[in-house]
């Protein structure tokens, strides 16, 4: 169930990517709204990147006995607390923006995109109340122990910031790569109609 979750998050990160790809140039040309939206599919993708990649290493850390079971723990929290603000402001952009694609064209597709990204956003939501607070304190305690532990921990988080650096990369040479096929400069008209047309999801 684990496996199966972490590759559904790292498919819809790949579409992310590839979708703000597909908008990047039509979306720098309209500029406004567009622009934006296209900023927040960049960060969507990004952070999903990021969080498939600290589950990732976490686990092989974990497996290779580099950190004990704790530590991973730790390094899974400190991960969540830096990718969780993101996914909750790009996460409600996006749930909003396919609110009106979805008003403006009321076709399946569209219809279908703003149900799963409210639920998405609300179901995000509600495990951020639960669990932030508590992967945040878990966190800021760590650095209150002892040097020894502090210096591991510290380089524990060093390591996740790493991870979560890594998935704006990723993301970044999916979309240029992809962006680099459009070399066409569009109308402000068909800029704004292909941006809405490539909507990003949330993960």
């Amino acid at each position: 169930m684990i496996f199966f979750i972490w590759c559904l998050n790292l498919g819809i990160s790949l579409w992310n990517a590839y979708a703000t790809g597909k908008v990047w140039v039509e979306a720098k040309h309209a500029g406004g709204v567009h622009r934006f939206m296209a900023w927040m599919g960049y960060l969507m993708a990004s952070l999903g990147f990021s969080w498939a990649i600290l589950v990732l290493v976490g686990m092989l850390l974990q497996s290779l006995g580099t950190i004990t079971p704790d530590q991973a723990t730790l390094f899974l929290q400190a991960g969540y607390v830096l990718v969780v603000p993101g996914f909750l402001f790009s996460g409600y952009a996006i749930m909003f923006q396919s609110w009106a694609n979805a008003y403006r064209n009321h076709s399946v597709v569209n219809m279908g995109v703003a149900a799963y990204n409210t639920y998405a956003n609300v179901h995000n939501t509600f495990s951020a109340i639960d669990n932030f607070p508590k992967a945040f304190g878990n966190v800021f305690t760590s650095f209150s122990r002892g040097s020894g532990k502090s210096k591991a921990n510290g380089l524990i988080l060093f390591v996740a910031v790493l991870c979560v650096l890594s998935g704006f990369v990723i993301a970044a040479l999916i979309v240029h790569r992809v962006a680099a096929s459009d070399t066409q400069v569009p109308t402000r008209a068909d800029a704004a109609a292909k941006s809405d047309s490539n909507q990003p999801s949330l993960g």
